[in-house]
This record gives structure tokens, sequence and C-alpha cells, in this order.
């Protein structure tokens, strides 16, 4: 690849090896996230993506291979490594298993997040020979009556059981996803233990998004309140070590037990070293490109991949974005560095900004429930007011 006209250097992955024109130190592209599909064979209450519903097996629109082979091959020397595969619902792919052995002749690392009702054995071997280790599978309920409702299909319960079991049968390791929701609040204990008999290795618990389908779920009170929130993942935490597998709540560190801080153990997005490539080809930040245009930053065939990653307005807004400059209370936790507000993303589907604070962690300051330990001492004439939210 060439970088010619964009007048940088990308001869090393490191954020040394990667300037652009204006002299900035621009860290690498460490991972594409592929939203394969642009529909899914499932069409679940809370999704944040809002696929189309595909009733017939189709994909909605798809990846095109040899355009994503072109962006390997631009990304590379700027230090793409790994790929995560999701959708939509990345199995809908009709080259699922072309799409794999293509990301393996580069030697991406590959990860992928499924429903897993269309894996079967065959493919999830085939995965693993390629080098797929790790998958995570939704499991929205410990019965087939609260998953199902969640996901709109039925047998979607039976599906996911039986992908989960293919995926550890094949050697991947497979983490559950359950998304918290006032309609599986019920079942949040359960699924640990079903997730663990199913052979899972981990469960995530995820907190629903009020983006697209979770929107309308927020609007009409599907969410859980912020105390709820609290009051579980305190419990899920304290449970940890009596399920038999790895628990993680996905909350902002500033509600963490010390225990888990000092693991360090979260998962954590990397904004700054990612790119979404959507199922049309349009590069964007994650999948919230689907739902707002301007971050859509260009598409490959069409773009230079070197002058969006190292040129685009918005990703340079991004990265000289500092966590000193979040507002509310998330400009006075002492997580801030290394939280950097928590899903940037969410906040700016929400905000239009990437200051504001994160919508859990302000709403838990504003009703008295954020860690005060977590703050750091308020300076000598601070107002009260100054941590109320811009926006």
């Amino acid at each position: 690849m060439s970088c010619d006209g964009a007048e940088v250097s990308c001869t090393s992955a490191s954020s040394d090896g990667l300037r652009n024109r204006f002299g900035e130190r621009v860290p690498p592209l460490s991972t594409f996230y592929l939203y394969l599909t642009a529909g899914c064979n499932l069409a679940c209450n809370h999704c944040w993506i809002t696929p189309r519903f595909m009733r017939d097996g189709g994909t909605g629109g798809h990846l095109d291979l040899e355009r994503l082979e072109q962006g390997i091959v631009e990304g590379k020397p700027l230090g793409l490594a790994s790929c995560k595969l999701t959708g939509g619902e990345p199995t809908l792919h009709p080259q699922f298993i072309e799409l794999c052995q293509l990301l393996a002749r580069h030697g991406l690392e590959m990860w992928m997040e499924s429903n897993g009702v269309l894996l079967t054995p065959e493919m999830a071997r085939e995965a693993r020979r390629l080098g797929m280790t790790f998958c995570s599978i939704s499991l929205d309920g410990a019965t087939a009556q609260t998953h199902d409702h969640q996901r709109n299909v039925r047998g979607a319960f039976e599906g996911a059981r039986a992908g989960i079991r293919a995926l550890v049968d094949a050697g991947i390791r497979v983490q559950a996803i359950f998304t918290l929701t006032r309609d599986n609040a019920h079942e949040l204990f359960d699924v640990f233990t079903v997730a663990r008999d199913f052979g899972c290795s981990s469960v995530k618990v995820n907190l629903l998004e009020p983006t697209g389908r979770g929107q309308l779920m927020t609007v009409h009170e599907r969410g859980l309140g912020v105390a709820e929130l609290i009051e579980l993942g305190r419990r899920c935490e304290a449970l940890e070590d009596t399920v038999g597998i790895p628990v993680l709540y996905s909350w902002p560190p500033a509600f963490w037990h010390l225990r888990r801080l000092l693991r360090r153990d979260a998962e954590s997005c990397g904004v700054r070293n990612i790119l979404g490539v959507l199922a049309d080809g349009s590069l964007a930040l994650c999948g919230i490109g689907r739902h707002l245009e301007e971050l859509v930053y260009g598409a490959i065939g069409r773009s230079n991949l070197a002058e969006v990653w190292l040129e685009h307005p918005k990703l340079r807004e991004l990265r000289a974005f500092q966590p000193s400059e979040l507002e509310g209370v998330c400009g006075q936790c002492l997580h801030a560095p290394t939280c950097f507000g928590a899903c940037r993303a969410s906040v700016y589907n929400a905000t239009r900004s990437l200051r504001a604070p994160f919508m859990m962690c302000q709403r838990a300051y504003e009703a008295g429930l954020f860690p005060a330990s977590r703050l750091r001492p308020r300076q000598p004439g601070t107002e009260e007011g100054d941590l109320a939210c811009a926006g």
C-alpha cells in the first residue's frame, strides 16, 4: 500500500511510526469491527444496531470479500492485527467460511459475536482450525420462554444452546452475553448456572443501551433504574466466587469492588484503535455509524484508508479529546484516565457530545448513589452545580 497523498509514514504499527501531515502522533489501527450483514435472523427487543429482520434467511446486504481484502491490505501497514466478526448476524454471511479463510490468510486474529442459532459443528470446527479461539453468544434468559421473548423468534434458545455446544466441542471458548432488561432481570442469577452447564467459560452482563431498539425499550420503561442496576451489580460481584465461571458485570470501574480493580479484568472497546466496517463497506466509528451519518468516515474502495484513519476530522477530534475534558461526574471521577467516560459512541448518540458524562454515572451521582471514594476531592470554591450534566 502507498500512503502517497496522506503524507504519513506507515512503516510501523506503533504510535511512533504513525504521524499525520500535521505532525500529530496517531495510534495504530489495531482492529476492524466487521458488521458482516445488514440483516439478522432474529429481531431482538434491545438491539442497538437494529439490523433488518430477515424472515426468509437473506442477509439484508453483506460485506463483499474483495472489498474486505482491499481494506485489509490497506489496513495492515496502519497496524491492523485483528477483526471482530459481528452483524447483524455474522453467520448469515453466505461466504462465512471463506471470509474466515481470508482473515487467516492475512494472519489476522479473529473472534466473533453471534446469536448462535445458525452455527453448525462443521462451521465451528473450521473456524477453530482457521484460528478462532473466542466467541460471544447471546443468552438473554435461563429459560426458552424468556430468551425467545427477548429475541422474538421461537426456538432461539435451543438454537443458542446448540451453537454453544458446537463451539465448545470445537475447542472455542464461549462467553455468554446477557443483556439486562426489566423483562429478564428475574432470571439474571439463574442464567449464570445455565451458561456454565452449557459449557460457557464466562458470562458478561450488558446493560441496556438507549440506542436503536434499546431506545424504544427505554421510552417504554423496560430498562432498570440506576438504583436497581447498582444493587444487581453488587450482587453479581458477591456471587462471583460461587458460580464456577467468571461473571463480568459491564458497569464503569467507579462501581467495581476493589478486588476487580486490582485484577483489571474488564474488557475495553479501545475506541481509539478500531474502525467499524459496515456491511456496505462503509468505514465508521463501530456500528453507531448505522445511526449517525457524521460518524461514517468513508468507504473501502472509495476512500484511501490511510487518509481516513490519519486525517478524518472526527477521528482527529476523538484523539485530541482528553479525559480531563469530561463533563459532569465523569470529569471528577478518579477512574476517568482509564475508563475514558465509558462508551463514547453511546454517549455521543444520546448527546452529540464526546465530553458529556456517561448516563448511568451521572444519574447515580444525581441520586446520591455514586461512590464518593471514587471522586477527586473538591477544590475550594467548587460549586455543586459544576458536576451537573451540561447536556
